[in-house]
């Protein structure tokens, strides 16, 4: 594999480092030389495949947690977010579509009197309407349907 220079001693910042996809980008920019330092929730990183990597447990939700973690990075990724099953998902859209706005703002409000070079949101397929057959682009509006506010609407508002 042909390393990339770009994130070679870079302090990175992954925010929710540890799921699927989170998991993935985290060893590809350490395996980049990048000075990589996961974000979660959970007081202990739980995945084993990134054991190596620096872990720390926080709260997003609150402003001044997302203040500290910033301190002294170059790139931050934010692949937060919060979600549960089918059930929960539509029986509390409201709540997912608030929890999800907030790690975002907290995140970017942080960033915003910091020394952080750059900052990467990770949208998810949850911005495309049940009935789309076409892509989304930026100079495409945001069309509420519905009235429905949930996780997917949050996340397209994050783009």
């Amino acid at each position: 594999m042909n390393k990339s220079r770009f994130y070679k001693n870079k302090k990175i910042l992954v925010c929710g480092g540890g799921g699927f996809i989170g998991s993935h980008l985290s060893r590809m920019l350490s395996d980049s030389e990048g000075i990589v330092t996961i974000v979660g929730k959970s007081q202990n990183n739980k995945n084993p495949e990134l054991k190596d990597l620096k872990y720390i447990s926080a709260n997003l939700f609150d402003f001044n947690e997302c203040k500290k973690i910033i301190i002294d990075q170059d790139y931050v990724f934010n692949l937060t977010g919060v979600v549960g099953g089918l059930d929960f998902n539509i029986k509390n859209k409201k709540k997912l579509f608030f929890d999800n706005s907030l790690l975002n703002l907290n995140l970017l409000l942080a960033i915003a009197n910091s020394n952080v070079e750059r900052y990467q949101f990770i949208s998810s397929v949850a911005v495309y309407s049940k009935n789309s057959s076409n892509s989304l682009h930026e100079e495409n509006e945001i069309i509420f349907q519905d009235d429905v506010f949930d996780y997917g609407v949050a996340k397209r508002l994050g783009e």
